[in-house]
């Protein structure tokens, strides 16, 4: 992850990585996360500025 972040910084390109934890749906229902309170965090990630921050592993939780 960080080796494409760094070739691809110079085209506009952030690569982050976003870890949602173990979340309930259809196909995990054991799972214990509500997936709606992922949401505001991938949004947030998903629309960093071209200045924003770049070879982060960000975890829902945090």
């Amino acid at each position: 992850m960080r080796t494409v972040a760094l070739e691809e910084k110079n085209h506009g390109i952030l690569v982050n990585m976003f870890d949602q934890g173990n979340l309930k749906t259809e196909q995990d229902p054991n799972g214990e996360g509500n997936p709606t309170m992922v949401v505001d965090g991938v949004v947030k990630w998903a629309t960093l500025s071209a200045d924003g921050m770049n070879r982060q592993f960000i975890r829902a939780n945090q």
